[in-house]
């Protein structure tokens, strides 16, 4: 019994670790999204197609990312300062 108690227990744990993580709240449009404002489904599209796809979450991450034949998707573009 004391095996199967364990067991159990590293199981449950498992699955609430798993819950956890994947309802980690994301921003609408990231591409790890799977909630109705993500982009997730649109990300595996594109990379099934060949297209590479980088996640910045800031200025500097976006700026070493691009180069003259990158697209570059601002997602909220209202938070941009000059």
């Amino acid at each position: 019994r004391g095996a199967a108690l364990v067991v159990a227990l590293i199981l449950i744990g498992g699955l609430v670790l798993a819950t956890v993580q994947s309802t980690e709240p994301r921003g609408a449009l990231d591409p790890r999204s799977t909630d109705p404002h993500g982009s997730r489904a649109v990300a595996e599209l594109l990379k099934e197609r060949g297209v590479t796809l980088t996640l910045a979450t800031t200025l500097d991450e976006a700026t070493a990312a691009t180069n003259p034949g990158t697209t570059l998707l601002v997602a909220a573009p209202d938070l941009l300062t000059d």
